[in-house]
């Protein structure tokens, strides 16, 4: 239950926020910057010139969102005092 009525107040604003940081420039709202809702956000505009699957993939992983995969260091089972990098895919 929404008390103080932020969601309200604060509408579709912080998952837009969400989706340009994860997506930067590349995903722009109805064509233009500072849509207020999600109703702007239905005619998204994706510039794939401006798209940069690295960054993406970096700002989803800190967001601790599952992607594609995911990247960890941990020990070596075999060899204990070296470290390997692990791989996992996450699509089911």
């Amino acid at each position: 239950m929404d008390v103080n009525k932020t969601m309200d107040r604060l509408g579709s604003r912080p998952l837009i926020d969400l989706l340009s940081n994860v997506f930067g420039s590349s995903w722009v709202p109805s064509g233009r910057r500072g849509a207020s809702s999600m109703l702007d956000v239905a005619a998204t505009d994706f510039n794939e010139s401006a798209w940069n699957f690295q960054r993406t993939l970096e700002r989803t992983h800190a967001l601790g969102l599952d992607t594609f995969f995911n990247v960890w260091v941990s020990e070596d089972d075999k060899q204990p005092t070296q470290n390997i990098l692990q791989v996992i895919t996450v699509i089911k």
